[in-house]
C-alpha cells in the first residue's frame, strides 16, 4: 500500500453496549489542504496558508469521510447535515458522505459515567500519537509549501515578507475574515498560450513603459504578470505601487489588490490611458481598431491582442502563436508616459517644473537630485528656492546639494535639504569632495528618477555620471544640465537665461495642475 500523508484511517471496531455493539470507521483526508497550497502556488489565498503555524490549524481543512458509524453517531450525523444547509437552494457545501472534522469532532463529549461507548471510543482516541502524527505530517507540508513561497517571483516574496513583518492589510483583522478576504476572486485557468504570456512578459520589462491597460473577460494570470511587474519596479525604485507602474482593467474576473498590495484600478467603463493596451478578448464592446482610430484611445508603446484586429494607423504589425503586437512607429519616452496618465494619479502636487514640450515635466513623486554649483548666480538660486519649497512643503523629497555660493535664497524660504561640503567634510572617509558627494547620494538617495545639474563642476558631473551608469533598471534616470558637460550626458540642456528658464517651467506646471473653480 502506497503511503498517503494526507489521509488516515481510523478504525475503532465494534462499539456499543454488549447487546447492541455497531462498527465504527470513518476515514480522514486532507484534499482542502492540498487544494489551499495549490493555489498558494499561484498566489491565491496565500494570507491563509501562512496562518496556519500550529498543528492544531490543520485540522480546518480535513474531512471525514463516514464509513460505518454507530446509528447514534449518523442521527447526529444527518442532524448537523440539515442545519448546514442552505436556506435557499439545494447546493449543500458538504459532499455526500463527508463532513468537516471539526464539526464531527464536535458531536461527541464527555459526560462523567453516562458518557455513551461511541463518545467514548471517539474521543480516547481523538488525543492519541496515531492522531498527532497525522496532525504533525500535515503541518510538515505545509511548513515546507511555506518556505517554497518565497523562492518565487517578487511578488511571491512581498506578501510572504509582508506576513512575517505584520503589515499585510489583513493583519488586523479577525481570522475568518481575513481568510474570507483571501478567498474572494479565484483565479481562473489560463486563456491564452504559453507564446502570449512570454511577448506579454517582454512587454512589461520596457523600461518606457508607465502604464498599461488591460481590456478582456479577465485572465488571472496576466492580472498577476502585471502585478509583479509592477511590485518589482517598486521595490526596486521605493516607489509606491501606482508610481511605479499605473496600472488599470476592465475585466470580468478581477484579483484582490489587498491580498498582493498591489494598485491596479478596475473599470466598469472606458479605461485609463496605457502604454501598453491588452486586447484579451471575451468582452465584447467596441472593436480596437475603431478605440484607437475613431475615438483616439491611442496607446503610447504597444498593443498586444489575441487576434489580428487589421491594419492600424501609426502601427507596424507583428504576430506569433496566439499573439499579435501592433507596435506604434513613434514611440512614447518614458517622460512622457508619465505626462500621459498624470490625470489619473493621486498626488498632494503634481507637475512641480515643465521645461516646454512633450516629456519635459517633473511631477512630485519623482525622486529627484538637484545638484547647484557654486558658480550658479542668486536669481538662479532664488527662483530654484521657490520650487523647490514649494515642492518639499507638499510632501515631495527632492534631495538639495549646494556646492558652495549663495545660500542665502534657500535659507530665506526654509529648504529641508541644504548640503554643503564643507559642513558634511568630518564624516567623509575619502576627505574628497567626489567621495563626500557618493555617501549623500547613497544616504539621502538610494533610487534616482531625475537628476538637475545647474553649473556643477567636473567633478560632481562625474560622480553624478557614475550613478546614472549603474541605475539603468527598471529605468535610467532622467538627466537636466544648465550646459553641456562631457562626463554627464544631458537629455534635456536647459538654453538661455537660467532663472527666467526656471520660473517659466514652474509656471507651466502650475498650469498644468487641476484647478479649482
Amino acid at each position: 500500500m502506497i503511503f498517503n500523508p494526507t489521509e488516515h484511517t481510523i478504525d475503532l471496531g465494534e462499539v456499543g453496549f454488549w447487546h447492541s455493539k455497531q462498527p465504527f470507521r470513518v476515514h480522514l483526508e486532507a484534499s482542502s489542504l492540498v487544494e489551499l497550497i495549490g493555489h498558494a502556488e499561484s498566489i491565491f489565498r496565500v494570507y491563509e496558508l501562512m496562518l496556519i503555524e500550529r498543528p492544531g490549524d490543520v485540522w480546518d481543512y480535513v474531512g471525514v469521510i463516514i464509513k460505518a458509524v454507530p446509528s447514534a453517531v449518523a442521527d447526529r450525523v444527518k442532524y448537523v447535515r440539515e442545519k448546514a444547509l442552505p436556506p435557499y437552494g439545494d447546493n449543500h457545501p458538504w459532499p455526500e458522505g463527508r463532513i468537516p472534522f471539526t464539526v464531527f469532532d464536535k458531536l461527541f463529549f464527555w459526560s462523567f459515567y453516562d458518557t455513551a461507548p461511541e463518545d467514548e471510543a471517539w474521543l480516547s482516541y481523538r488525543d492519541t500519537p496515531p492522531m498527532r502524527a497525522f496532525a504533525q505530517q500535515l503541518l510538515t507540508m505545509v511548513s515546507a509549501a511555506q518556505c517554497r513561497l518565497d523562492r518565487n517571483d517578487g511578488l511571491f516574496r512581498y506578501v510572504v515578507t509582508r506576513f512575517r513583518s505584520g503589515e499585510h492589510p489583513y493583519g488586523y483583522l479577525e481570522r475568518r475574515i481575513a481568510i474570507e478576504k483571501g478567498r474572494e476572486y479565484s483565479p481562473n485557468c489560463p486563456t491564452h498560450t504559453t507564446a502570449f504570456y512570454k511577448k506579454l512578459d517582454e512587454l512589461l520589462c520596457d523600461p518606457d513603459l508607465a502604464s498599461v491597460a488591460y481590456r478582456a473577460d479577465g485572465d488571472y494570470h496576466v492580472l498577476r504578470m502585471m502585478a509583479a511587474e509592477q511590485r518589482r519596479r517598486a521595490d526596486r525604485t521605493g516607489h509606491s505601487a501606482g508610481h511605479a507602474m499605473h496600472l488599470s482593467a476592465l475585466v470580468n474576473h478581477k484579483i484582490s489588490n489587498e491580498a498582493w498590495d498591489s494598485e491596479i484600478r478596475f473599470f466598469e467603463e472606458g479605461l485609463a490611458h496605457g502604454d501598453l493596451f491588452i486586447e484579451g478578448g471575451g468582452l465584447g464592446g467596441e472593436n480596437l481598431k475603431s478605440l484607437v482610430e475613431k475615438h483616439h484611445c491611442l496607446p503610447g508603446r504597444y498593443i498586444l491582442s489575441t487576434k489580428d484586429e487589421g491594419c492600424i494607423k501609426g502601427f507596424d504589425i507583428e504576430s506569433g502563436d496566439g499573439w499579435v503586437l501592433y507596435r506604434k512607429r513613434f514611440l512614447d519616452g518614458g517622460r512622457r508616459g508619465l505626462e500621459r496618465i498624470e490625470s489619473r494619479r493621486h498626488s498632494s502636487l503634481g507637475p512641480v517644473l515643465n521645461f516646454g514640450g512633450q516629456g519635459t515635466t517633473v511631477f512630485d513623486y519623482d525622486k529627484t537630485v538637484m545638484v547647484v554649483g557654486e558658480e550658479v548666480a542668486s536669481p538662479v538660486r532664488a527662483a530654484l528656492a521657490i520650487v523647490m519649497v514649494e515642492w518639499q512643503q507638499h510632501g515631495g523629497d527632492p534631495v538639495l546639494i549646494v556646492l558652495g555660493g549663495d545660500i542665502r535664497p534657500f535659507e530665506m524660504v526654509g529648504c529641508l535639504y541644504l548640503l554643503q561640503p564643507a559642513v558634511c567634510q568630518e564624516q567623509n572617509e575619502s576627505n574628497t569632495s567626489a567621495g563626500w558627494l557618493r555617501a549623500v547620494l547613497q544616504q539621502m538617495s538610494p533610487w534616482i528618477d531625475i537628476i538637475i545639474a545647474l553649473d556643477a563642476p567636473l567633478w560632481a558631473a562625474q560622480v553624478l555620471a557614475d550613478r546614472v551608469s549603474s541605475s539603468n533598471e527598471p529605468w535610467s534616470p532622467w538627466v537636466v544640465t544648465s550646459s553641456c558637460v562631457e562626463q554627464l550626458q544631458a537629455d534635456l540642456v536647459i538654453e538661455g537665461n537660467l532663472a527666467k528658464s526656471l520660473v517659466e517651467a514652474h509656471l507651466r506646471a502650475q498650469m498644468m495642475r487641476p484647478q479649482i473653480l
